[in-house]
């Protein structure tokens, strides 16, 4: 029986470390293609299917459904998919791609509520897919922007997934940063939080970049209560060393600082003078004018051509309107109050590997907000966030 349960968990880690690698590769420029028509998309999906299948029938577990959030996010797939087809025989044009958009995560769930695996063999391949994901980013922004400058336009349009992406990484490791006692393993840590963190500002994902440092400051500020246990003066000690220290190599080199924060503010302001909002606050205009023209079934009834909207929530109501859009708009509220939930424990609570989804999980609702497919798409950015969910909804684990 010990054999099995440890070829199992063998094949496990061989699946998912294979996996991880192939979504850290998915942005690399070999492997993604992307136009400013809008067609992009990775050559590694059909391969990142296949071993999804294949780490299912290693991790599946039929009890998975008797857990109370999985029945409840499945219900809702359910009746989405028939809401839709019903939507689709009464003659509406409907796009089946936002089932698909919505199953991705819950199949995720899934295989993370089977894996069998320590939470260290975990953390060990997560930090795998994390170097390879700086890696494909390092070779992304000396394809597209030629270094690390800020450029006014890029030559593809896959900065905003590549960057949600960066963003789960960036506040996952700085979660792991309070989680580990192993010094190496924290220097690795920093590294990786460090040079994704410069990469993220390199390609503008703004907001990502926006909720990386959100949730970062959120975390910073749950941990106070632990924090509170090292004596008050050796803080004020190391603040006041801090400020002289900086304030010595401001006298030295002045414009280290500027270039700092020029780096920083061109990030989210270059080429953005006149429109900040990339044109998002036009989009979301045009949705609530047409959803207060017809609030109960949207776009469904008016069929009227309007920009993509980038905002989930608006984006659902505006194509369904409000009885349209309920089955959509429960669930994505749903999954709202399952993270809050988590994230307002305890600090002795939140800090907790168990509980290591929770930040990745606020990052993608934070992009929601500006985004059309988060929190639930697409599946190269979402894939560890929803895997963690499912492994921390398993008691066992």
């Amino acid at each position: 029986m010990n054999s099995v349960i440890k070829i199992k968990s063998y094949s496990q880690i061989l699946v998912l470390s294979a996996i991880s690698i192939l979504l850290g590769l998915s942005y690399h420029p070999m492997f993604y293609l992307a136009d400013l028509s809008g067609n992009q998309g990775t050559l590694l999906n059909k391969y990142i299917l296949v071993l999804d299948v294949i780490l299912f029938l290693f991790t599946f577990k039929v009890n998975v459904f008797y857990n109370s959030f999985v029945r409840i996010y499945f219900a809702l797939t359910v009746f989405i998919f028939l809401s839709l087809s019903v939507f689709d025989a009464i003659g509406f044009r409907m796009n089946y791609f936002e089932v698909r958009e919505i199953i991705l995560p819950l199949l995720f769930i899934i295989l993370g509520y089977g894996l069998t695996l320590k939470k260290t063999a975990i953390q060990y391949i997560f930090i795998i897919y994390a170097f390879v994901l700086l890696y494909s980013s390092f070779y992304q922004i000396m394809n597209n922007i030629g270094g690390l400058v800020i450029v006014d336009v890029y030559k593809t349009d896959q900065k905003n997934s590549l960057g949600a992406s960066m963003a789960v990484v960036g506040v996952m490791v700085f979660m792991l940063l309070f989680l580990t006692r192993n010094k190496y393993l924290s220097y690795v840590y920093k590294f990786i939080f460090v040079v994704n963190f410069i990469f993220i500002l390199t390609i503008r994902a703004r907001a990502a970049t926006l909720a990386l440092i959100f949730v970062v400051i959120y975390m910073i500020w749950k941990r106070r209560t632990l924090i509170d246990r090292i004596k008050i003066k050796y803080l004020i000690f190391y603040l006041f060393a801090s400020v002289i220290l900086l304030f010595l190599f401001y006298l030295v080199n002045k414009q280290i600082f500027i270039n700092g924060f020029d780096y920083l503010y061109n990030s989210f302001f270059q080429n953005k003078q006149n429109n900040v909002l990339s044109d998002r606050g036009t989009r979301n205009l045009a949705s609530i004018n047409l959803l207060l023209e017809e609030p109960l079934w949207g776009n469904l009834l008016l069929n009227k051509d309007i920009p993509w909207v980038h905002n989930y929530f608006l984006l659902k109501l505006s194509n369904y309107g409000v009885l349209g859009s309920l089955s959509f708009i429960i669930l994505y509220f749903y999954l709202i109050v399952k993270v809050v939930k988590k994230a307002t424990l305890s600090s002795s609570l939140f800090f907790n590997m168990s509980n290591l989804a929770v930040p990745a999980l606020i990052v993608l609702l934070i992009v929601s907000l500006a985004e059309p497919t988060y929190p639930y798409g697409p599946g190269t950015s979402v894939f560890y966030p929803y895997l963690l969910l499912g492994y921390s909804l398993n008691e066992k684990n």
